[in-house]
Order: C-alpha cells, then structure tokens, then sequence
C-alpha cells in the first residue's frame, strides 16, 4: 500500500512539474551577430551611389508568454550599431563617406513550440514589428550632410531551441531571426533616399523561466 501510495505521489509531482512548463513566463538576455544584407548599387532622383554595412555585435532583450504547451507570445527588441559606407559620384570624383546606425528593432511573434515537455524545444515564430534607427552624419572636409531617419514596419521569422539546464527553471538558447525592413532618411535638401535593409541574425542566450 505504501509503495502505491508512493508511486502515486510520484507520478502527480511529475505531472505537475510538466504542466508548470506548458505556461508561464520566459524571460531571456542574449547577444549575437548582426548581418546585414546589402545590394551594390541604388539609383535615386539625386543620382547614383552605392552602399554597404558592416556587420556587428548585437545585444537583446526576450520575453515570451506561453498560452499552453503548443503557443506562446514573444515580444523581443535588440539593438546593434553597424557602419553604413556609402560611395557617390560628385563631379569627377568619387566620394566614400562612413557612419555609425543604431539599429533597433522591436518585434512581436507568435511562438509555435514543436517539442513541447522536451529539453530542447524547438520553435518556429513569424514576426512582425517596428525598426528604429539613428540619424547619420556623413563628416566631409567642407560640410557635414545630415540624414534624418525614423522607423519603419518590418516582419520576419525565427528558428530557435530552448535546452533545459538540469531540472531547475535555467535554459541556453540558440536562434535564427531574419526581418525585412527599409530606413528612409532624408538630407537638408529634403531628397528622401530609401535603403533596404534584410539582416539575419544568430544570438546565444541565456533564459530563466517563471
């Protein structure tokens, strides 16, 4: 009777503990790579120029709520600060200016979990969002051409795995992001000129579930 009472007693903890896994909070602090995708050359009513980024460390915040043991709602910003390079044709010259760009989007998705109750659960998340970015201050000999930006809507998607650290509420996670988005800036002159921006993104982090 006791073994029973028991085993019992047993079975009920492990469900419990599983159960407490299919909802509640996730909280996550990571870091990564930022890899921006850029075309050679642009042409716009001011003329032509071509550009490209650096890629760049990046830094982020994660949060996600878990509806049950399938879904959960993500809600992530991340921030990096590549160079941007652009090259111009100004008369018979031709001209390389560089800048800084703080890049920092702000994301909601709907996380589908694909190994529910495992230790490494994998999920797939489509993402929509707002990308903010800095002005840029192109510094030249004479003058200082100013660019103002702003932000923009995006979306995207994420592969990611959560793993379980032992049997406590700790977890490593490893993930792909890629989003779509465009910055705008606009010179003193009022030209508005249009960058396309297509990053993907690898992070490590470290989460904490509650």
């Amino acid at each position: 009777m006791r073994k029973k009472i028991a085993c019992l007693a047993t079975i009920a903890l492990t469900s419990t503990s599983l159960s407490a896994q299919d909802t509640g909070w996730l909280a996550r602090a990571v870091g990564g790579w930022d890899s921006l995708l850029s075309p050679v050359g642009v042409s716009e009513s001011a003329g032509d120029f071509n550009y490209h980024f650096t890629n760049d460390f990046l830094v982020g915040l994660e949060g996600e709520y878990r509806f049950n043991r399938r879904l959960g709602l993500e809600l992530a910003i991340h921030q990096s600060r590549p160079d941007i390079v652009v090259g111009a044709e100004i008369g018979d010259d031709f001209v390389s200016l560089r800048d800084s760009i703080t890049n920092r989007p702000l994301t909601v998705g709907l996380d589908a979990h694909l190994t529910p109750n495992r230790r490494a659960d994998f999920t797939l998340t489509p993402l929509i969002g707002r990308a903010f970015f800095s002005d840029l201050d192109f510094e030249m000999s004479s003058v200082t051409p100013r660019f103002n930006s702003g932000s923009d809507l995006m979306w995207g998607g994420a592969a990611a795995v959560d793993v379980g650290i032992g049997d406590g509420p700790w977890t490593v996670s490893f993930a792909l992001r890629y989003l779509d988005a465009t910055l705008e800036a606009v010179d003193d002159g009022g030209v508005v000129t249009s960058l396309d921006l297509s990053p993907w993104t690898t992070t490590v982090g470290v989460g904490y579930r509650f």
